[in-house]
């Protein structure tokens, strides 16, 4: 079985028959082959000659990761550990970890400057109930600091919402997870009930997640049939569509989403494919440009291969990957003060959301649409434009 995955995280996505016996038309069999032969013969004087007696599990393995570390940034081989990692990671639900914004440069008393991000996550997590000691470092501190973390099982919540009044919802979605459609299902209900008038997704900072995920999102907002995203590859059955199948569906509803450099992948499929069907205006600053598809391919000692096999392109055909989704009004936001300027957050998240220039931005685009949508004759055209897709800069 292997399955895809669509952003640079350990995150799985959809479990596909790829044929892996299929040889591309221009590989040079005769060559690799010759290739092979030298690749042996260094691995056999490495045994035989090296200071020190290297285990042969060891050497594959480290040959293994030069392969694919100089492919690109997104292939990568998973030990067994690191593959089991990878699926936890999808579930949503993991062992206890620390807050963003802390640097750990030790994790029990083990300097951390050289160690792999899979080997640290794997040190730090472990049975609910257990302890581990990390040291960190805080911009402020004139010294690191030890604390001793009590690992509990942690459910990541992906779906964040408020209302912000005059019939207008607000929904933060953090990452795409397994659970995330259910979770955005229920909140859209919740403001269906009181009366939801208009939506703004906020997909800003959210890094991607599961492919699957992405679509079942995108299908709430565009009519039954219609391309979400589609990907191109070297090997024909890499090439696919996929399309909404909308059961209860919200494709009518005025809607802004909100997007950032830090919205890559799965976000950007999202916000690409709203914004070439008509759907929802884009606001805020260029997407990421994370548009390649992984495919995780399982191994037979129980490790994993995680290749770049195609790049996704939205319904119009714009090429994500390197590029991004560019924002139909760019606003910037404003830089981040230093931390020991940096007002506390507030209790009240309403307080929070009013000091939010983008967000502020993106409910002013909605009452345009609110205000186009009154003049609209029934059964007839808009009489009034919608907001120009030109770019627009706000600061």
């Amino acid at each position: 079985m292997k399955k895809v995955c669509v952003i640079g995280s350990l995150l799985v996505v959809l479990t596909l028959s790829l044929g892996g016996s299929a040889v591309s038309k221009g590989t040079d069999t005769g060559a690799t082959y010759e290739q092979l032969r030298l690749f042996t013969e260094v691995l056999s004087i490495v045994q035989n000659q090296y200071v020190d007696e290297v285990p042969p599990k060891e050497l594959i393995y480290s040959a293994i990761k030069g392969t694919l570390r100089g492919l690109d940034p997104h292939s990568s081989f998973l030990d067994p550990d690191s593959y089991k990692e990878m699926q936890v990671e999808t579930s949503g639900s993991f062992g206890a970890g620390l807050h963003t914004g802390d640097r750990i440069v030790k994790i029990d008393g083990l300097v951390t400057k050289d160690m792999q991000l899979p080997d640290a996550v794997k040190r730090m997590r472990g049975r609910p109930g257990t302890k581990v000691t990390v040291t960190i470092v805080r911009e402020g501190w004139t010294e690191p600091k030890d604390f001793d973390i009590t690992r509990e099982q942690i459910r990541v919540h992906s779906v964040r919402s408020q209302d912000l009044g005059n019939g207008i919802a607000y929904i933060k979605l953090r990452q795409f997870q397994e659970q995330s459609p259910h979770d955005l299902d229920q909140a859209l209900e919740k403001f269906d009930k009181n009366g939801m008038k208009a939506l703004v997704l906020d997909l800003r900072n959210n890094p991607g997640g599961l492919l699957t995920a992405a679509v079942e999102v995108s299908e709430k907002f565009i009519d039954d049939g219609k391309l979400v995203v589609y990907t191109e590859g070297r090997v024909r059955n890499q090439n696919m569509r996929f399309s909404a199948h909308a059961k209860k569906g919200y494709s009518k509803i005025p809607m802004v989403i909100l997007v950032n450099q830090g919205s890559a992948s799965a976000s950007e499929i999202v916000a690409g494919a709203l914004q070439d069907w008509g759907r929802a205006m884009v606001v805020g600053t260029q997407t990421f440009g994370k548009g390649s598809v992984q495919t995780i391919i399982p191994l037979s000692d129980g490790s994993g291969l995680r290749l770049t096999t195609a790049k996704y392109f939205t319904p119009k055909g714009r090429s994500i990957h390197g590029k991004g989704i560019t924002p139909d009004i760019v606003v910037e936001a404003p830089k981040d003060p230093a931390p020991k300027d940096r007002p506390l957050p507030s209790p009240d998240p309403m307080e929070d959301l009013k000091k939010d220039v983008q967000l502020q931005r993106a409910l002013d685009v909605i009452k345009t649409m609110r205000l186009i949508e009154q003049q609209r004759p029934e059964g007839g055209q808009p009489q009034a434009q919608a907001p120009s897709p030109t770019q627009t800069t706000t600061r």
